[in-house]
């Protein structure tokens, strides 16, 4: 029998279903969404003998197209840029599946899989503020680029020292709030505050939707909306876009805020929890 051959049911038996043999938590509902499409993805592409790997950068060169359509002031290319963000999306499940396949899953394919993402989170809201930038001939959406990337990069290197903390033989001496119901509370809280921000770039659930929607807003009615006059900036206007720019970079800014502070009141955070 060749590659791909079997039937979309078999396939995803031994592409999808494997993964979560053996004792190992369900499949969480977004994610059989998503994979309900990738498998009509993976079931051609092993035909022709596509590796995993090659799958992976397949996506990557995806994930290019679509934040170059995020450059364009015209709401019809983020459209299509929406569109292929979410192919981008599909792309990640779908080397997973071929690994799965062809029994190749690799410490290697991991770390390409987990640049692609760690790419993929960085390039989109470059993008996004370079192309709100030329709508409004400035450069302050720049600024919301920015401290979206760099709030995302060191939350992923928060997440780094985490691990170095729970590997290491004296993470048992790192600092802990005493073991009071007003100090759990308020950790309960941050964490919860982290989990909201962590939601809002999330591409799997919520960050293409709602790029898809402000996109369609900005096409409809193509209202710029001006706030008020600041020194410096002057006239502050905004479109549905801009606005979700910088409603994400500032939840992420915040996020990434309570997660130092609840790294450095509780010890460290728990590494593939965060972003």
């Amino acid at each position: 029998m060749s590659k791909g051959s079997e039937s979309i049911k078999e396939l995803r038996k031994i592409c999808q279903e494997s993964r979560y043999e053996g004792g190992k938590a369900e499949m969480p509902r977004i994610t059989r969404f998503h994979r309900t499409i990738s498998i009509f993805l993976t079931k051609p592409l092993l035909k022709v003998g596509v590796s995993a790997n090659q799958a992976t950068l397949i996506g990557l060169f995806i994930g290019v197209i679509s934040g170059l359509f995020l450059t364009f002031e015209n709401p019809i290319y983020w459209i299509l840029g929406a569109l292929f963000l979410y192919l981008y999306l599909i792309f990640d499940y779908v080397d997973g599946e071929i690994a799965r396949y062809n029994k190749s899953v690799s410490k290697f394919g991991e770390y390409l899989a987990g640049v692609v993402d760690l790419f993929g989170t960085s390039f989109i809201p470059i993008c996004m503020s370079f192309g709100i930038s030329k709508v409004f001939h400035n450069t302050l959406p720049m600024l919301f680029g920015f401290l979206a990337v760099l709030s995302l990069s060191l939350s992923a290197f928060t997440n780094l020292a985490s691990v170095i903390l729970l590997r290491s033989e004296k993470s048992s001496e790192a600092p802990h709030l005493n073991d009071t119901k007003k100090s759990q509370k308020i950790l309960f809280s941050v964490k919860k505050s982290i989990r909201y921000g962590k939601l809002i770039f999330n591409f799997h659930k919520f960050f293409i939707p709602v790029l898809l929607i402000v996109s369609i807003i900005d096409l409809w009615f193509g209202v710029n909306i001006t706030i008020g006059h600041f020194p410096v900036i002057g006239f502050f206007i905004v479109n549905a876009r801009y606005l979700w720019l910088i409603a994400f970079s500032m939840a992420i800014l915040i996020s990434l805020i309570l997660k130092i502070y609840y790294t450095a009141r509780k010890g460290f955070w728990v590494a593939g929890k965060g972003w």
